[in-house]
């Protein structure tokens, strides 16, 4: 293999490399064009926006409202299958945090109308955690599906 050979080579593989998706850590969002998985609305507010893991495929998967990730992740979970990461949008751009470090609020209009939302953990409306929040829209759901009979 002439030196040219071996330079078109390390070419074609770092670019191959650096098109290939990363397997960790929050990847940015094409606000306004990505859709929701679990309820196929396009995503549009960094306020709501989140993104799961699967930790059997690593494959990521965006969500327009928190609820929407916590349903698919309990929905997954009875499928035998688990979330390997978990990250909320902070409200800005490119702003991600880990979903079981975060603060959130209730009461706020999202998309799907589950209410709760990232807040700074300075804010003395960041009433829940993570857990509190699961627990309160699985309920939510629960009641909304007695509900409609």
């Amino acid at each position: 293999m002439t030196g040219t050979d071996l330079l078109r080579v390390t070419v074609v593989v770092a670019a191959i490399t650096a098109c290939k998706p990363s397997i960790s850590g929050p990847e940015p969002i094409v606000w306004g064009r990505e859709v929701c998985t679990r309820c196929q609305m396009v995503i549009s507010d960094r306020n709501d926006a989140a993104q799961l893991r699967s930790a059997h495929d690593h494959r990521l998967h965006f969500f327009d409202d928190l609820g929407c990730a916590v349903l698919w992740e309990e929905e997954e979970a009875r499928s035998g299958h688990r979330v390997e990461e978990f990250w909320v949008s902070n409200g800005t751009e490119t702003g991600w945090q880990e979903a079981a470090k975060a603060k959130y609020s209730g009461g706020h209009r999202t998309p799907m109308d589950h209410g709760f939302r990232v807040t700074d953990a300075s804010d003395s409306s960041a009433e829940f955690d993570l857990q509190q929040v699961r627990e309160r829209i699985v309920e939510m759901e629960r009641e909304r599906r007695s509900s409609r009979g």
